[in-house]
């Protein structure tokens, strides 16, 4: 499944140099730096919609006061913006980003680690090595870089990766497709790198690689299950219906974002084919699916919840953000606030300033037969939602692992900014707050009715275990 996600998080934070206008690398002094934690936390606790839901006021205020006594000496914005990703994680949420802003210069390329790397269970193995050499071949365990342990890297670099609640299956996939990125944020510019390898036969070796130039604007995808074109019978810009060849009455939609162009109509004409050929069996593959536009999964719904009326609900608190000169960010962002006041269902709670859209269920070409959702660590945002409303609404079976999203809330719509008055380094998140699950946050993404659990061996050999789980259920179910 292709995801437009990866290549907007890298265009953000890409480490590039970063200079004043006489070619020096700009500097900070600890006092700066502290005022700018100061400030963010400040405006955070202001204005992030959920700030202490993951970690308490106490704990919080404890963190920074330990961030700000390690920080003694000046930094540049490089390695403060490490601190500043570290601060954000302590907010559990997979909506923020941190730039570096008026600082960054680009460059043409970026030395970074020369390989492409499985993340799997704390381990890493190699996935496409790019220099020239021979020294690593695909399937290798690495087992330490610069001396550093490969589980300890994993959980040191997840630092500056951010996730929902405390689900690190997020983290996971994002380190899984760019793991040289983060890397090379967390512990900048190296020329070379000492690692230890294990190959498949168990023969350890200790090398040194050159770092392998990357152009800034060019990153790959690793698409896991690749789509058989031969398949599909409905296709969209960002979702399909193929044959899935379990059975006649058994079709799977592909939905790689709900963002994007035409979504409406290719719901209709797809749930119109599956009426039409009186399918039994559905499957939404949501791997890999990093969400997009709230109304547009909430259509695609319409066609599945039983439900004749349900509502999409979002809050804020109430302040007048949207006029403060301190919240930066795009115009639409900005005035999004106002606009949704002209909202005529609307009402305050304790969690805040409430705002609520209706939905009608979609009569016609409703699918009532079985569902089944696909999920990994990507299956974050709208659809996160979606997979947790199919599963409480009309007990979907979820097939996969532990959704990067919230089992039960998330932030969207209007962005803010904060932009730190010194290191003019930039802190993007959203203003709403969605809640989609009655009862308590568990503090967790949706845990799947069937994990599933992958090895190396499955990696390197391409396999579809989540089909393949959800192929072996049906034919359970035919058999009965």
């Amino acid at each position: 499944m292709k995801s437009k996600w990866l290549h907007l998080i890298l265009l953000i934070t890409t480490t590039a140099y970063f200079q004043n206008a006489n070619g020096q690398v700009k500097t900070f002094n600890a006092q700066e730096l502290h005022q700018d934690l100061d400030y963010l936390n400040k405006y955070l606790r202001k204005w992030h919609p959920t700030y202490y839901q993951y970690t308490s006021k106490e704990n919080m205020t404890s963190y920074y006061e330990g961030l700000k006594s390690s920080i003694d000496t000046s930094k540049t914005v490089s390695q403060f913006r490490v601190d500043v990703m570290k601060a954000v994680d302590q907010v559990h949420c997979g909506h923020m980003s941190v730039d570096i802003g008026k600082y960054s210069v680009g460059v043409d390329s970026l030395p970074f680690l020369p390989i492409d790397l499985y993340v799997l269970k704390h381990k890493m193995y190699v996935r496409h090595y790019l220099n020239s050499d021979s020294l690593l071949r695909y399937g290798d365990q690495l087992l330490s870089i610069d001396g550093m342990a490969a589980d300890s890297l994993i959980q040191i670099v997840s630092q500056v990766k951010s996730g929902d609640a405390y689900s690190f299956t997020h983290k996971e996939y994002g380190l899984d497709q760019v793991y040289y990125l983060y890397h090379y944020i967390y512990f900048g510019r190296k020329d070379s790198f000492q690692i230890t390898k294990m190959d498949q036969k168990g023969v350890t070796i200790t090398s040194r690689l050159k770092a392998k130039h990357r152009k800034t604007n060019f990153f790959p995808f690793y698409q896991p299950h690749p789509i058989d074109s031969s398949k599909i019978i409905i296709k969209s810009r960002s979702l399909n219906l193929q044959s899935t060849g379990i059975n006649p009455d058994t079709y799977m939609i592909d939905y790689n974002s709900f963002s994007g162009r035409g979504q409406r109509s290719a719901h209709r004409k797809i749930f119109k084919y599956l009426k039409k050929n009186k399918a039994q069996n559905l499957i939404i593959d949501l791997r890999g699916n990093g969400g997009g536009n709230v109304f547009s999964g909430y259509n695609f719904m319409k066609y599945l919840l039983k439900r004749d009326v349900f509502f999409f609900d979002m809050s804020r608190k109430p302040n007048l953000t949207s006029f403060n000169p301190k919240m930066k960010g795009a115009f639409w962002s900005k005035i999004t606030p106002i606009l949704f006041m002209l909202n005529p269902l609307q009402y305050p709670s304790k969690r805040g300033w409430h705002h609520v859209f209706p939905f009608l269920r979609k009569y016609r070409y409703h699918y009532d037969g079985q569902v089944y959702v696909m999920t990994d660590g990507m299956t974050f945002s709208m659809s996160a939602i979606v997979t947790t409303k199919l599963k409480n609404e009309i007990n979907a079976t979820i097939v996969g692992t532990e959704t990067g999203g919230s089992s039960s809330s998330s932030r969207g719509m209007a962005t803010g900014v904060i932009e730190l008055p010194n290191s003019k380094i930039r802190v993007n998140f959203n203003l709403y707050q969605i809640k989609y699950a009655k009862g308590k946050d568990d503090n967790r993404g949706l845990m799947p009715s069937h994990p599933i659990e992958y090895t190396i061996d499955s990696k390197l050999n391409n396999d579809d275990l989540e089909l393949k789980k959800i192929k072996e259920l049906i034919n359970q179910t035919n058999n009965k």
